[in-house]
């Protein structure tokens, strides 16, 4: 039999347990009949620090571009279309560089054991490299329409800032600044020079021409220059500037650009308000 004292203590005990139960059944019971959190929204994924690279690189020509907002919205459709229509021709391109892969892997396996390619490996391997180039031609000529209307949009100052005109003004324009600055007995050295390393015939420009234009320009008079600068830097220009075909390439490459269209939309956003 226990002791006298031990029995208050033992229902004491019990009365204690039953109070904490009924107290987390509450906290149970009432967390039930809480309404649940707001859910938040899923955050996109984060965006890489290459492509952030990418996209400041891309901001930075848009700006120096100084679109309107009105450019910007004829650009947006324009440029969608030109991505959309190469991102078609690159999954025909992936197809068939895939069956170039395992091809290739069985002529460097061949290779390795010492042997020869197959003729008819050879030949299939021939027909996929000359699909990709039609491919690639394909795309060219799609892509010509789309590039006409790009074009129509932009001016003869934003297309040389894509192009790399502005560049080869800028070159042009300071050598001839150089040249007629330069001592008279440091201009003969360094006149010929240039004028031999310059040299383009295919583009009229030979070394004995440019000499004539560096020296035509030089002599003139400071007012004279002045007038005519111009001119003699239009002259001289296309021997630092790309090809009409790199421009052109030049041109599709900029907005063909990932994020391109994300970012003419984020332009057009800031410039409305």
């Amino acid at each position: 039999m226990g002791s006298p004292r031990s029995q208050p203590r033992s229902l004491l005990g019990w009365l204690l347990v039953a109070g904490l139960v009924a107290a987390l059944v509450g906290i149970s019971c009432r967390a039930e009949h809480r309404p649940a959190p707001p859910q938040r929204p899923v955050p996109p994924p984060a965006t890489t620090v290459a492509d952030l690279v990418t996209e400041i690189r891309l901001l930075g020509t848009v700006n120096r571009l100084d679109l309107t907002g009105q450019q910007i919205d004829q650009l947006i459709p324009a440029v969608t279309r030109l991505v959309n229509l190469a991102s078609a021709y690159e999954q025909r391109k992936q197809a068939v560089t895939e069956q170039m892969r395992s091809l290739l892997v069985e002529k460097r396996g061949v290779l390795v054991e010492g042997g020869a390619p197959s003729g008819q490996l050879e030949r299939h391997l021939a027909r996929l490299e000359a699909k990709l180039s039609s491919i690639s031609e394909e795309l060219a000529s799609a892509q010509e329409g789309e590039l006409a209307q790009i074009q129509s949009i932009l001016t003869e100052a934003q297309m040389g800032v894509l192009t790399g005109a502005d560049e080869a003004h800028r070159q042009a324009e300071e050598l001839l600044a150089w040249f007629r600055e330069m001592p008279a007995s440091d201009y003969e050295e360094e006149a010929t020079a240039y004028a031999e390393a310059l040299a383009s015939p295919e583009r009229g420009l030979d070394a004995q021409t440019l000499r004539k234009h560096f020296d035509m320009a030089r002599d003139l008079a400071a007012e004279e220059y002045q007038s005519s600068q111009e001119q003699f830097i239009q002259r001289i220009a296309p021997l630092y500037g790309a090809t009409p075909e790199a421009g052109q390439r030049a041109l599709v490459g900029f907005f063909r650009s990932p994020g391109m269209v994300k970012i003419l939309q984020d332009k057009a956003k800031a410039i409305a308000g």
